[in-house]
């Protein structure tokens, strides 16, 4: 399923005077991140720990509570880090929003920078709303190789945390790459173990998940309505083999979580000049962010029961 599906036939409009505040937040996180600490991995540790900082500032002066969950990985501390915003009668339920912060060894993690962007963009964006359900924020440590699906995972650790609790969980959103984005015919590569084959132009992005999560993503995708120059597409996994372009999401998903990955694909996709925050799009980066704000905010506020509101698992 695709949604908002822009006309190429249009000039794309410019950006209103809130999204262009947005896209100067966005490219100083992302700058910050990739550009003056670079390399944030175990090798470089005060690098990684900098990078947790930072984060941490950025929430702390937006008013948040931060909760650090340390955990040792040899003779280093990582360090997930949690805000969240209170639910109210549906507030034992929790919408997770995620993104790791550190980078793959001698890399700068521009893809891992717009994760985090969006996900401190949306967590200023909402910090004062009136969700019916909690809103989680989470930056963790060490997701890229080769602690992806180790014991030293930050959204691992903190998967298992929510499953040993018995945590209600509505759904979970990794944010991963987000940034690369090209119009050209054949940018797009294909993949397997996904219910419906992608389009062949690489102008969208997807949002990939379990069925559980399928109507999690329809909500968030309704967000995006009003932004006709950007493109979302939706899919679920096909079930069997490994499970493609798999991220922070993947632990949800193990504990019986429903969970879904945001992501421009990656390396399955054509970036012209590479990976830099010199080739990310602003405007259609800024333009997702602000529309998956309105998004996470009509999952985290459902209509009330009977007002024509779409099942969500674990809503009343």
């Amino acid at each position: 399923m695709a949604v908002a599906a822009p006309d190429p036939s249009q000039t794309a409009a410019p950006l209103s005077a809130e999204q262009q505040a947005l896209r100067q937040e966005l490219e100083a996180h992302v700058k910050h991140l990739s550009t003056q600490l670079g390399e944030r991995s175990l090798g470089r540790a005060w690098e990684l720990a900098d990078a947790a900082d930072y984060v941490a500032t950025e929430w702390e002066q937006m008013g948040y509570t931060l909760v650090r969950q340390g955990y040792d990985v040899g003779e280093v501390v990582a360090q997930n880090l949690e805000v969240s915003v209170s639910g109210s009668d549906l507030g034992r339920e929790s919408i997770i929003i995620g993104a790791h912060y550190d980078s793959p060894p001698a890399g700068t993690g521009v893809d891992a920078a717009t994760g985090v962007a969006a996900l401190l963009a949306v967590a200023r964006a909402l910090r004062d709303s009136s969700p019916r359900r909690r809103l989680r924020f989470v930056a963790y440590a060490l997701g890229e190789p080769p602690h992806f699906r180790s014991e030293s995972m930050g959204s691992l650790r903190h998967a298992r945390q929510l499953a040993a609790r018995g945590d209600a969980v509505t759904a979970m959103i990794s944010l991963d790459s987000l940034g690369y984005f090209s119009d050209k015919p054949g940018s797009q590569r294909s993949i397997s173990g996904i219910d419906v084959p992608l389009p062949q132009v690489g102008n969208f992005l997807l949002l990939l998940g379990s069925q559980s999560a399928a109507s999690a993503s329809r909500i968030l995708s309704a967000g995006c309505d009003r932004e006709p120059q950007l493109e979302l597409v939706l899919r679920t996994y096909a079930g069997g083999g490994d499970p493609p372009l798999a991220a922070d999401d993947w632990p949800y998903r193990e504990s019986g979580l429903p969970a879904l990955v945001v992501s421009d694909t990656k390396s399955l996709r054509s970036a012209g000049s590479g990976r830099s925050p010199a080739s990310v799009d602003w405007p259609r980066f800024t333009r997702f962010v602000s529309c998956l704000t309105r998004g996470i905010e009509r999952l985290a506020k459902p209509p009330e029961a009977g007002a024509g509101a779409e099942p969500i698992p674990g809503s009343n």
